[in-house]
């Protein structure tokens, strides 16, 4: 299994459409992450948590071989330095739809693997980048401790990060804990 690959059969599981890069960098992390294919996307810490160089150029090669179409949606406004802000929203085109249907032939056993994360997911009701960006620090952090801590620790190893957890960080734990993949106590 190649990257690209992998990156394609995601997309096609959630739908073939995504609105957003941080969107599809989480919802890519948490299928990799439920499908043991982590290794494979060799996500890192970045600004916005766990993030791909991979899973990037993956899509980049999808859009250049005319598998995935990317749309640039102005957000109507500007950040601190004045730039406008924009989304990027990334789906299937027809022959896309096409090639990720064979690929999904050619793999039968990660193609049910990833339905079955998808469905996962979904269930765990957390769709919006914020909260899955959350969600991934949390995890990528306790994934590189491996050990318990406490919150106050994932707080700090957080901000070693430069990353932010407090905004979204309840509903982050829920989909966790929902997902399987952590236990909270109290301190």
């Amino acid at each position: 299994m190649r990257p690209h690959e992998f990156v394609l059969l995601a997309m096609e599981t959630m739908g073939g459409q995504v609105q957003g890069r941080t969107l599809l960098q989480k919802c890519v992390y948490f299928l990799a992450m439920l499908t043991d294919n982590l290794p494979l996307l060799d996500y890192g810490p970045h600004y916005y948590g766990p993030y791909s160089g991979i899973v990037s150029d993956a899509v980049g090669a999808l859009r250049s071989l005319g598998f995935v179409d990317e749309r640039r949606v102005g957000l109507g406004m500007s950040d601190r330095s004045g730039f406008e802000m924009a989304r990027h929203d990334y789906s299937l085109t027809a022959d896309g739809k096409k090639i990720a249907a064979l690929k999904r032939q050619q793999h039968p056993k990660l193609s049910k693997q990833l339905q079955e994360a998808w469905g996962a997911i979904e269930k765990a009701g957390v769709l919006d980048y914020m909260t899955l960006s959350v969600a991934a620090k949390i995890h990528h952090i306790l994934r590189e401790v491996d050990a318990p801590i406490t919150r106050s620790d994932v707080w700090q190893a957080a901000e070693k990060l430069g990353w932010s957890l407090r905004p979204d960080q309840a509903a982050a734990e829920r989909f966790l804990m929902k997902l399987g993949l952590i236990e909270v106590q109290s301190e």
